[in-house]
């Protein structure tokens, strides 16, 4: 049984996700999905397999990337049915395969799916949602149940936590204002690019002389897109975000059936300001370690 907290973030991501076609995210999350070497794995491990997305969402790019790389099912597992009408709406559109996509609404820390059932398994940007850590590890051996063996798990699993700056300190700092802070709550969930743009030229229209306005009127409506505003309301209104709570050791302890590495920073092609911050994010420069935390991707083998 889904509580509140999940019931809530699974409302907001299903808006979110509507956004991800408008803009450049689709194209830059396919671009990258579709590349096996992004799981640590090659094409032939993709090809004629049942995969089982869990909290899959209804943005369609993995979806499209596994039918890219010729598996034979992909079985789409989340809270409620909204995802399954979105879902069935995108693949209509945008996939090829008949009968590609299979739905099965339910929570990821208790799966109905018999035990051995999938081939892959993904865990994509799911359990540092979950409100603590021992919910955590129920959904990673769930995952691990319902994966034949020698099958394997994919998890992107947040930041394995190294004191970071933005993700330790200001990102919590601006979720507790998000919470406390009516003004900043309203102004987060409100924003559209056309009105935070016209704010902001405006007071720069008053304050700036003209040079100066022009110089940056065009870098604000280079930088900032639907992209950005997606990504600050990712950032703040979900309800429960863990990352730091969740390291590399938490994951290869829970899945003890199964051996695990790392696999490689995810790196997308940006365009809006965060094309600028893209060559600091779980880096191992200066900078990265005062301010970034290490993203956390993991292959799991289930080799028992």
């Amino acid at each position: 049984m889904a509580n509140k907290a999940e019931q809530k973030t699974k409302r907001i991501y299903l808006k979110q996700h509507r956004n991800f076609i408008k803009a450049t995210s689709y194209k830059r999350f396919l671009e990258v999905f579709s590349n096996p070497e992004t799981f640590g794995l090659k094409k032939e491990n993709f090809k004629n397999k049942n995969v089982l997305d869990l909290g899959c969402g209804s943005t369609g790019y993995l979806q499209k990337a596994m039918e890219k790389l010729e598996c034979n099912t992909v079985t789409c597992s989340d809270l409620g049915n909204q995802y399954i009408i979105d879902l069935k709406k995108f693949a209509k559109k945008n996939l090829k395969k008949k009968k590609f996509l299979i739905y099965k609404s339910q929570n990821v820390k208790k799966l109905t799916f018999k035990s051995n059932s999938f081939d892959i398994v993904f865990l994509n940007g799911v359990v540092m949602h979950l409100s603590n850590i021992k919910d955590v590890k129920r959904c990673l051996k769930e995952a691990e149940r319902v994966t034949k063996k020698y099958g394997y798990i994919w998890i992107y699993a947040g930041n394995d936590n190294r004191d970071g700056v933005i993700d330790h300190y200001l990102l919590p700092a601006f979720r507790e204002a998000y919470k406390k802070n009516a003004f900043f709550k309203k102004f987060i969930d409100n924003l559209n690019v056309g009105d935070l743009l016209k704010i902001i030229l405006k007071i720069y229209n008053k304050e700036l002389q003209r040079l100066d306005y022009n110089k940056i009127s065009k870098i604000l409506k280079k930088y900032i897109t639907l992209d950005t505003i997606t990504f600050w309301q990712n950032a703040l209104q979900v309800p429960s975000q863990i990352n730091t709570k969740i390291n590399y050791n938490i994951l290869k302890k829970t899945l003890n059936k199964c051996k695990i590495k790392r696999t490689r920073p995810l790196t997308f092609r940006r365009e809006d300001f965060r094309k600028f911050l893209q060559p600091f994010y779980s880096n191992d420069n200066k900078i990265s370690k005062i301010f970034y935390n290490k993203h956390l991707h993991v292959l799991a083998r289930k080799i028992y």
